[in-house]
């Protein structure tokens, strides 16, 4: 399933380093989890997430720690047949399993 992550971030400047780092570990996408899309506010006080996933209950176990004092997290399920919903090309294709 899709699951959108809505993420409203405490401090700008510490989310960019913890990205960061959690890039630079290959840590940025957890087990389980597999990112398709990823996008920021210019003002850095925003950023939403498209994972495909089991459930948003893992998304939510997933992130909720990883997060912890950098952002409050709002998860929800994508209904991929709305036909306002607009998808990366072929986000089926980018699924590990």
């Amino acid at each position: 399933m899709l699951v959108g992550t809505v993420y409203t971030i405490a401090d700008p400047a510490l989310w960019r380093n913890a990205l960061a780092e959690a890039e630079q570990s290959g840590e940025l996408e957890p087990p389980g989890l597999t990112l398709l899309v990823s996008v920021h506010s210019a003002t850095g006080d925003y950023a939403f997430d498209l994972w495909r996933a089991e459930s948003v209950d893992v998304v939510r176990e997933q992130l909720d720690p990883m997060t912890v004092g950098l952002s409050t997290n709002a998860y929800f399920p994508v209904d991929e047949s709305h036909p306002a919903t607009l998808l990366p090309p072929d986000p089926q294709a980018s699924v590990g399993g």
